[in-house]
């Protein structure tokens, strides 16, 4: 009975042992798990963080070029393709402001009839003293209507001005480009556009006037698909034609 029973101790004593070794491997392995885990999460932390170092950079860089891009939208001068020396024709006249000295030239560069309507273009550029700056509307006496070009059909007693469809001058309601958003230095040129009705007789000039200063005569007006000679080239072919008959 002595010999039995030591044999089931030492037999159970074996067991034990045996599961406690499992056991003490299924903890290791499970700790192992968790510190890969770690780990992982760890190099994830890290590239997380570079991604974040190097976004304010990229950030940076986007935020300087949008910097750069409002400077040059808030210049005082718009950019465009028109300037002031490719005008058809000029006229010069003293600012019609007291408190301002010198002079606007103003220069014509196309008249266009789209459909129903038709388009003007034109450039003002004023020179005087002083490093102020000033919009057109006061360059000219802080008066809209005297910025605004008007057209006259003299041949048949007809005056055309800009489209608008309220009384106010700045406003969307009014055709044409704004007197007041663009400011002008000495030497400075804005390019101004309005639209008008198209003309109601069939005319191939007309006149435009501007505010204090002599009227641009027989302006040729352009249509769509035509270039600006064809009038004239059109009316040369009628009298060689009447002549040859």
């Amino acid at each position: 009975m002595t010999a039995r029973t030591s044999t089931r101790t030492t037999l159970s004593a074996l067991l034990l042992t045996g599961a406690l070794a499992l056991s003490a491997c299924s903890t290791d392995d499970s700790n192992a798990g968790f510190t890969e885990g770690d780990d992982a999460t760890e190099q994830a932390a890290v590239t997380e963080e570079t991604t974040d170092d190097a976004a304010p950079d990229e950030g940076t860089d986007a935020n300087a070029s949008d910097g750069e891009n409002n400077e040059n939208s808030n210049n005082s001068v718009p950019n465009t393709q028109i300037t002031a020396d490719d005008a058809v024709e000029t006229v010069t006249y003293d600012i019609p402001n007291d408190d301002i000295d010198g002079t606007i030239t103003v220069g014509f560069h196309s008249l266009k009839v789209r459909g129903e309507t038709m388009e003007l273009t034109l450039t003002y550029t004023p020179e005087f003293e002083g490093g102020n700056s000033y919009n057109l509307w006061q360059l000219h006496s802080s008066d809209h209507s005297a910025v605004a070009p008007a057209l006259f059909d003299r041949e048949n007693l007809k005056r055309y001005d800009i489209l608008r469809a309220g009384p106010e001058w700045e406003s969307g309601d009014v055709w044409n480009s704004s007197h007041l958003v663009t400011r002008l230095n000495s030497g400075d040129t804005q390019v101004y556009q309005a639209t008008f009705a198209a003309p109601q007789d069939d005319i191939d000039t007309i006149n435009v006037a501007v505010s204090a200063a002599p009227e641009f005569e027989d302006v040729q007006i352009e249509r769509e698909g035509e270039s600006s000679g064809s009038s004239s080239e059109s009316a040369s072919t009628e009298e060689t034609t009447e002549e040859e008959n």
